[in-house]
């Protein structure tokens, strides 16, 4: 009975993580999945959300079930620690569940979140007391081939997964041909999708000139967010205290990666890889288990109180439900300026770039820069009370 009572709570804390991002709205990033944009991901997880594209709530779905996925993925550091004191296991527990990576996106719609779950996985399979046996080498592949088609990022635990294989006691020649057929097919996808080659491209060189230092700075600051600095510091010592090379070298890649594209949501792709390390320490130094349960909670409170996870609402669905209100009949929305797939994911309506050439189909103007040549055209105008600038046709 006490399981299932955990794994309720569990779930209470999910639903919490889920509504709490809610409230943010779509990011750009989670409407390319939620709308399954062929960029910059492999399809296998983006494909899956987007056959709720026409679900009413399906927002809301796909956070509870991503949220859910990191909550209850604790289970396996359950298991990993399961020789441990009750109080050693549960300072593991804490330090996954209310490390500040998951509390900042447990809700969230990305692909980071799934690739820590594959890389929690991994941790769980290389690190269990009893070894996966020769016959479960094919399931182990599986696997890291969903986690490769989930996102580019799964690659970044190769040598982890190398290591899984490799402690199955398989056969050389099938733990290679295991662990590389996925990432050829990976390869393959990659060189038919043009568009997922150029994103990532776009992404390695959105840093190029920032000075070293400031990467060094940066990828530090996301390491930390990824352990609440507590466990990030514990993680490192124990990985390097009990090097393995498998998680060291992803550790390594983690870090690598990060150097070269910054953005926060690959903090959690970190948590995994110290979860494993903090796991080592706990082992060898049970005293250390009270730094991890008081230092996590109170680090990701304070973490929380500088870089707060909610963040003010996009105006984006105030717009376009306003357009959608006013009838404003069929017809194209325009947007001038940068504008991201948000706009796609909560339209009713076709979004399309601004041009002059487009006006005639439009039946609103959304400008987030000057809009000049629509406000001079007596056709159009302006609706009042916005939060943006926007322009409708005054007579269809």
């Amino acid at each position: 009975m006490k399981r299932p009572l955990v794994a309720i709570g569990l779930e209470i804390y999910a639903l919490q993580l889920a509504f709490l991002q809610l409230g943010n709205g779509v990011r750009t990033d989670e409407a390319k999945y939620l709308l399954d944009i062929p960029y910059p991901h492999p399809p296998l997880a983006r494909s899956i959300m987007g056959l709720t594209d026409g679900w009413m709530h399906h927002e809301l779905f796909w956070r509870i079930v991503c949220a859910t996925l990191l909550v209850q993925s604790v289970w396996f550091v359950m298991h990993i620690a399961r020789r441990l004191s009750p109080w050693s296991r549960g300072s593991l527990l804490v330090a996954w569940l209310l490390s500040a990576a998951v509390v900042f996106q447990g809700g969230t719609v990305m692909m980071a979140p799934l690739t820590a779950v594959f890389g929690l996985v991994f941790v769980w399979l290389l690190l269990k007391e009893r070894a996966p046996d020769p016959a479960s080498a094919g399931l182990i592949a599986l696997v890291w081939l969903a986690s490769l088609f989930t996102a580019y990022q799964g690659i970044l635990f190769a040598p982890l997964v190398w290591a899984v294989l490799h402690r199955s006691n398989q056969r050389l020649s099938v733990r290679l041909f295991l662990w590389t057929v996925p990432v050829v097919l990976l390869a393959l996808y990659t060189l038919s999708n043009p568009l997922a080659a150029a994103s990532m491209f776009i992404h390695a060189g959105k840093d190029a000139l920032q000075l070293p230092v400031d990467r060094l700075t940066d990828t530090a600051f996301i390491a930390g967010i990824g352990g609440s600095i507590v466990l990030s510091i514990v993680g490192t010592i124990g990985l390097l205290w009990k090097p393995r090379a498998g998680l060291i070298i992803s550790l390594l890649l983690v870090t690598a990666y990060v150097l070269l594209s910054r953005f926060e949501y690959y903090a959690i792709l970190f948590t995994p890889l110290f979860i494993a390390g903090a796991f080592i320490v706990v082992s060898r130094f049970p005293v250390s288990k009270y730094l991890l349960l008081i230092g996590v909670p109170v680090a990701t409170v304070v973490l929380c109180f500088l870089y707060p996870p909610v963040v003010e609402p996009s105006p984006v669905p105030s717009v376009l439900q306003e357009l959608n209100e006013r009838a404003v009949g069929e017809g194209i929305i325009l947007i001038r300026g940068q504008f991201g797939h948000e706009w796609q994911h909560a339209s009713w309506s076709p979004i399309r770039r601004y041009h002059s050439t487009l006006l005639e189909d439009a039946k609103a103007v959304i400008c987030l820069e000057p809009c000049d040549e629509v406000a001079a055209q007596p056709k159009w105008a302006p609706l009042a009370e916005m939060p943006l600038s926007v322009w409708i046709r005054s007579a269809l």
